[in-house]
């Protein structure tokens, strides 16, 4: 049986007190998937936290040589929010492999070009640093220059009141 509510829970695969009581409530029933909203579940990965992220570079796309495939780097990067199966991670543009400081393939964000990244859980393993701060509001990294600039919720003199925060964990 697939228990789907169970992905990115600090629990896992482990021993689960709920997890047991709603296998025993739809024993029998031919149940193959299985979806609840469950009290225990902890967030294996919460806003903030350093992380390896491992992202695909099609070097065939980027260079003359066709015959190599996508190739899988990992670069260090901050869990921003948590969605279910995946994750939303910062990786800071130009950062090379490992947080060398020099290697073969910078990190180069892909469309909006700014190091925000959506990546699967399969993909995301914990790396020892410092937790960072992640405001609440718009999700950005506090220590990142120009914050205070931009976030309503940063009181500031132009405008009249601040913004309520919202909570960055989903």
């Amino acid at each position: 049986m697939t228990y789907r509510t169970c992905v990115g829970c600090v629990h896992g695969t482990g021993y689960c007190h709920e997890r047991e009581r709603v296998r025993e409530q739809v024993a029998g029933l031919g149940v193959t998937s299985l979806k609840w909203r469950c009290g225990w579940k902890r967030p294996q990965f919460r806003p903030g936290d350093p992380v390896w992220a491992t992202t695909l570079f099609d070097i065939a796309a980027a260079s003359d040589y066709d015959d190599e495939g996508p190739v899988q780097q990992e670069y260090p990067a901050t869990v921003i929010q948590n969605f279910g199966s995946k994750l939303l991670v910062f990786i800071k543009p130009g950062v090379f492999e490992y947080g060398l400081e020099d290697g073969d393939y910078p990190f180069s964000p892909k469309n909006s070009g700014t190091g925000f990244c959506k990546i699967t859980l399969q993909r995301i393993r914990k790396r020892d640093g410092v937790r960072e701060n992640v405001c609440h509001y718009c999700r950005q990294i506090t220590r990142l220059q120009g914050h205070d600039d931009y976030c309503p919720s940063v009181p500031n003199i132009n405008w009249s009141r601040c913004l309520p925060a919202r909570s960055a964990e989903v």
